[in-house]
């Protein structure tokens, strides 16, 4: 039998708020501030709902951010000797503003493979995600090595792992043998070096389609 009644007492209208004004936060950022200062020279590798990853060719990003960024950035994060000498403690944990998660420390090398599922290296050290994987294989059993030849080489990759089940009121465990790596995003369209993207329904897809024909 269904429900006759439904106490609708959870806020789902904040949840969806949040992510449409979080969306509205992320495009003011690229078309505010990355495209108008760098143009062609900012290159968005990943984004979510509250975070950015790009790559931006200029010599020096710290005085950038420093001169033109200090309405978009939140630097309480960074270390008081920072090298660049960029003013530490700015809009300290303010709403709206974006916090370098790698505090002042260079990324040197990211990989994206689809929503979720990404590693970037900071100097020797290696920070992966891999959504659905448990973090303690992701942890000990993955390596930034695994993401790039996931990439480049477009392999599949699977890790066994033990997990706890319920059915009928009984607990037991399960060892699975699930995908943990795969480059193939859905949510994009992919072009033909592999590896740059497009939203569905960009107008470039259709001339991609054309070369790719001739």
């Amino acid at each position: 039998m269904r429900k006759t009644k439904i106490k609708f007492d959870k806020p789902i209208y904040l949840g969806f708020s949040i992510l449409d004004l979080s969306k509205t936060l992320m495009t003011d950022f690229v078309y505010k501030y990355l495209k108008p200062t760098y143009g062609d020279r900012a290159t968005i590798c990943y984004t979510d709902t509250d975070s950015i990853i790009c790559t931006v060719e200029t010599p020096d990003i710290y005085k950038d951010m420093n001169e033109h960024g200090r309405q978009w950035f939140d630097t309480s994060n960074y270390p008081s000797d920072h090298l660049s000498g960029i003013e530490v403690g700015l809009n300290s944990k303010d709403l709206g503003m974006f916090k370098d998660e790698c505090a002042g420390s260079p990324m040197t090398e990211f990989v994206g493979l689809r929503p979720k599922m990404y590693a970037f290296k900071v100097g020797t050290r290696e920070t992966k995600r891999a959504k659905g994987v448990k973090k303690n294989i992701v942890k000990n059993e993955m390596n930034f090595a695994d993401y790039k030849t996931c990439l480049d080489m477009h392999r599949v990759s699977y890790r066994t792992m033990n997990m706890i089940r319920s059915r009928d009121h009984q607990i037991y465990t399960l060892e699975c043998r699930k995908k943990a790596l795969s480059a193939d995003d859905y949510k994009r369209y992919i072009l033909s070096d592999v590896i740059s993207t497009l939203a569905h329904g960009h107008y470039r897809i259709e001339i991609n389609e054309q070369h790719t024909r001739e």
